[in-house]
This record gives C-alpha cells, sequence and structure tokens, in this order.
C-alpha cells in the first residue's frame, strides 16, 4: 500500500515537472570566461557559434530547448549534455570555458515547493 503510494506520488511529480510550462522570456546566457557572449531567446530557433581560443561549440536553440550540437573539444561531454529548457538548467563546456544557463523569464507562478 505504501509503496504504491510512492509510485503514485512519483509518477505525478515526473509528469508535473515535464508538463509544467517554461516561463515566458527565457533566455539561454552564452558564457566564455564568465564573459556573456550571447543570449538566445528560448522562443526561437537559432544556432551560434561560439568561439574561444581553445576551439569552437555549435549552440542551437530549438522548439524552447538549447544544446550544444557540436564542439571541438577532447570529451564532447558538452555535446553528450541533454537539451535544457528550465530556469537554473546550465551545459557546461570545460575545455572552452563556456557554460550555457536559461535565466530569466516571468517565474512569479512557477512552483517553488512540491510536498
Amino acid at each position: 500500500m505504501i509503496f504504491s503510494a510512492l509510485l503514485l506520488l512519483a509518477a505525478a511529480l515526473f509528469v508535473f515537472h515535464f508538463a509544467s510550462p517554461r516561463p515566458d522570456g527565457a533566455v539561454a546566457k552564452i558564457t566564455v570566461d564568465n564573459q556573456t557572449v550571447q543570449t538566445m531567446p528560448l522562443s526561437q530557433n537559432a544556432t551560434y557559434i561560439v568561439e574561444t581560443n581553445s576551439g569552437y561549440n555549435v549552440v542551437v536553440v530549438e522548439d524552447g530547448r538549447v544544446f550544444v550540437r557540436d564542439a571541438d573539444c577532447k570529451n564532447h561531454i558538452c555535446v553528450k549534455s541533454r537539451a535544457i529548457s528550465r530556469v537554473g538548467e546550465t551545459i557546461v563546456c570545460l575545455p572552452h570555458k563556456m557554460t550555457i544557463s536559461i535565466t530569466g523569464g516571468d517565474t512569479s507562478s512557477a512552483v517553488d515547493f512540491v510536498v
């Protein structure tokens, strides 16, 4: 009985998390060596090539999500990272000192905590 209730609660939280809307006005902020080089609204599909002293990353915004399509770093962890779309999520490419963070948007109606 308790296991069934916990399983049902976990399923409900999973559905709530992935069905909840993204905040309006959210952007992907791209930084290299702690300097912002580009901001990309999640509402517009676009591609941006980030060129650093160490190499390049191809950053794509598509259908409200952002991901790294290609990079010339050795480990490709940034390319293997899943697409992000929620405020606070981040993709990192350590060899290129590049980060992509989701910021902004109206989070006033967002849920902070679920019991």
